[in-house]
């Protein structure tokens, strides 16, 4: 019933369409617990907070944190045969909202590109795609459905490849086996490996901050280092099961719709 209700609002009222398919995650797991169907009622709830995020203009890496998940989730699943437009969908404003700006991002069928179409107006229109290409790589290392999708063009379409490859260069990764497709592939693995441990490094980092108290000269000693790990940490606050634990908490304080 609440996955009737869910569909029936379709692209309007998002914030009650994910109240209605977390409701149908709930029933799932006080159920029969079949883990497809929990993925699949979490990754469209998650789906429908990212619109309801963009309908109330809340902050872009909020938007994109809350399609991250959806993408996430989805690729949990094992019983999908085909690829819903839901998933596709949160990938394409995932996509557009590294513009930064509400009025482009896509949110009706009539107006909905394909991931190619999205892809090539990034690589064309923004104006700092150096800049963002991380959000890009995090999308296709934290979902299987974004790999599968996105990597071939990337390898394919001569921007993105060189874009990633700049990319992977600056985090010191070996780039001399990029040429071919199953070289480029092999980067993207090395960089799972290096965000893995480069987020492990930061956590250790921060521990060993714990009741220190920074005097002003500290501070300017460590301007550049402190500039550093606070872009690393945006990328690390975007990682699914954050969002997902958050959400949890917060659901209890306050309704969906707050979002």
């Amino acid at each position: 019933m609440a996955e009737k209700f869910a569909k029936d609002q379709r692209t309007k009222r998002p914030a009650a369409r994910a109240e209605y398919y977390l409701v149908a995650a709930k029933i799932v797991l006080e159920s029969d617990g079949d883990l497809n169907n929990l993925y699949k009622y979490l990754y469209r709830c998650f789906v429908s907070l990212g619109d309801a995020a963009v309908e109330n203009s809340r902050p872009f890496d909020s938007v994109r944190q809350l399609y991250l998940e959806a993408v996430h989730l989805y690729g949990k699943r094992t019983d999908v045969e085909h690829d819903e437009q839901d998933v596709v969908n949160a990938v394409i404003r995932f996509l557009y909202s590294l513009f930064n700006n509400q009025a482009l991002i896509p949110m009706t069928g009539k107006n909905m590109p394909s991931l190619g179409e999205a892809l090539n107006r990034l690589i064309e229109k923004h104006p700092d795609m150096s800049r963002y290409f991380a959000h890009v790589a995090y999308l296709v290392i934290h979902s299987n459905f974004a790999e599968r999708r996105l990597l071939k063009r990337m390898y394919q379409n001569h921007t993105l490849h060189n874009h990633a490859i700049k990319y992977f260069e600056q985090c010191g990764l070996d780039i001399t086996n990029q040429t071919t497709e199953q070289g480029f592939t092999g980067l993207w693995d090395q960089f799972k490996k290096y965000r893995f441990d480069k987020q492990r490094q930061i956590l250790i980092e921060l521990r060993g901050l714990r009741g220190f108290e920074p005097t002003q000269h500290w501070l300017v000693d460590n301007l550049q280092k402190i500039s550093t790990l606070i872009e690393e940490l945006e990328l690390i606050r975007c990682q699914p099961w954050r969002v997902k634990r958050r959400l949890v908490v917060r659901s209890r304080r306050r309704p969906l719709a707050a979002y």
